[in-house]
This record gives C-alpha cells, structure tokens and sequence, in this order.
C-alpha cells in the first residue's frame, strides 16, 4: 500500500519551468537540424552546379573543334572555302560537307559567337547555321563580351605555324590560317553568396581575356588548339 504522501508524489506532473526547459531544447534540436540540412542543401547544389559547368564546357568545346576541323573542306576543288570572318571573338566558317561542289547545304556555313539571342539580357555562346537562318544557343550561361572593358569569355586566336596572326584577319590572310586557339569560360547560373570569385582567365597565349569580377558566380576555362587541316591544301 502507498501512503498518501506517496500517491501526492505519483500524480505530480511537469512543472511550468520543466517544460520551457524542454521546449527550449528542442527548439535548439531543430535549429541544429535545419542548420545541417540548408549546409548540406547548399553544398550539394554548388557541387550540381560544377558538375554541371565542367559537361557543358565538354560540350560546348567538342562543338566548335568539330566543326572548325572541318573549315575549309573542298574535295570537289570549288575553291575559295574556308574562313569568311575571323576576329578575336568571332569565327565564321564554309565547307563542303556533303561534297556536291557548293557550301550553300545545311551547316556549311557556321558562325559562332555571343549574343543576347532572345533579347531578354542573358548572353550565350551562339551557333549561327547561316545557310538555313537558324541562331541557337550552344550554352547559355556566359558573361558578355566587353570590348572597352576587354572582356572576351569566347576567345580566338589564329596562327600560321607558331605566328600569331593580328586580328582582325583579313582578305588573303585568312588563307594563312593553319590552326585555331579556343578559349571558352562559362559561369554558373546562379551565384553563391558564400563565395566571391576574385579569378582572372587567360587564352593559350598567356593573354587575360577575362578579368576577375569579384561577384559570386563560379566559373570554368576550358581551352583547345584545333588544326585546320582542309587549310592550306593548295599551297
């Protein structure tokens, strides 16, 4: 039997202060917790958003080498087919890829560039297929160029051997084209707050083409040397 002091003790519930104590440590559980999963949920979306900057860089570059190989494909012998524009960031290019003795057929003609295509204030690196009219956007997350702020993220340089041809090439210069220098920097579609690139890009020449912004986009440079080997064929 329980003496009824004993049973007082029995019935007794929490206290008022008991219970704040626990509400307190569990609001400090849940804060912890919600802590972990925005540290986490940020984590995991900058590592989404490189992996993502690194297989578009793949992308994006494996096109424009493809396709400046081929510059200057003739094998009918049509003559005049190669470089139609050549500028530190522009390229323009004809060949004859279904070999019928004309570059007026789909994609033997490109362009490739950055341009607002839609308008809306957000630059991509352009493919422009000028026998068809078709502008398409091969990446869309790139900075403009600023020419005054020398500020070239799509970046070409153009060699005969191991000179460096001045830019723009020109008339018959653009015959003496032999290879072509690529430099591609792509940014991250959004910024991390947490982060602030104070990096600065650079072309196979050693030539900043891309100073550092100090904002909080991440940002990729990939580079390629592609030899034109259609070019030239006639000397």
């Amino acid at each position: 039997m329980f003496g009824p002091g004993e049973i007082k003790q029995r019935n007794k519930g929490f206290t008022l202060v008991e219970m704040m104590v626990a509400l307190f440590l569990g609001i400090i559980a849940m804060v912890g917790i919600y802590k972990t999963y925005v540290a986490y949920s940020t984590a995991a979306d900058n590592q989404g958003q490189a992996q993502e900057l690194q297989q578009n860089l793949r992308v994006s570059m494996a096109m424009m080498v493809r396709d400046i190989r081929m510059a200057g494909f003739d094998p009918t012998e049509i003559g005049g087919i190669g470089f139609e524009e050549a500028t530190t960031h522009k390229i323009q290019f004809r060949m004859d890829i279904n070999q019928d003795g004309d570059v007026a057929d789909d994609n033997e003609d490109i362009k490739y560039f950055i341009k607002d295509i839609d308008g809306d204030g957000f630059f991509g690196l352009a493919r422009h297929n000028v026998n068809t009219g078709v502008e398409e956007y091969i990446n869309e997350n790139i900075d403009p160029v600023n020419i005054i702020a020398g500020e070239y993220p799509l970046n070409f340089v153009f060699m005969e051997g191991i000179t460096v041809l001045p830019t723009p090439v020109t008339g018959s210069d653009r015959d003496r084209i032999r290879s072509v220098e690529i430099a591609l920097v792509l940014r991250s579609t959004n910024e991390d707050y947490s982060f602030k690139n104070t990096n600065s890009y650079n072309n196979l020449q050693g030539l900043q083409i891309l100073p550092a912004k100090n904002d909080n986009f991440y940002r990729r440079l990939t580079t390629a040397k592609v030899n034109c080997r259609n070019m030239g064929l006639d000397d």
